[in-house]
């Protein structure tokens, strides 16, 4: 059973293009907003700041290993 877990790790990095682990970073940037909102603990300014910062994060990570992505692949096709 463990070599069949340790098989899907691989498959599953291909998959997402990110770790789990840092599938699950991405995932908790949205806590800190949710706690602070619920809470009434941020003034609006600072809820605006929670609110787009996470997708901001997400859109640079996506981009990064986006760009890395094709560096690598484009020597290769030549």
């Amino acid at each position: 059973m463990n070599e069949k877990l340790a098989d899907r790790g691989p498959t599953l990095l291909r998959r997402l293009g990110l770790s789990p682990l840092g599938v699950a970073a991405l995932a908790l940037l949205a806590v800190p907003r949710v706690i602070a909102h619920d809470l009434g603990l941020v003034d609006p300014g600072l809820n605006l700041v929670l609110v787009f910062a996470p997708p901001l994060v997400w859109l640079v990570v996506v981009l990064a290993r986006r760009v890395g992505r094709r560096s690598c692949c484009a020597g290769s096709r030549a």
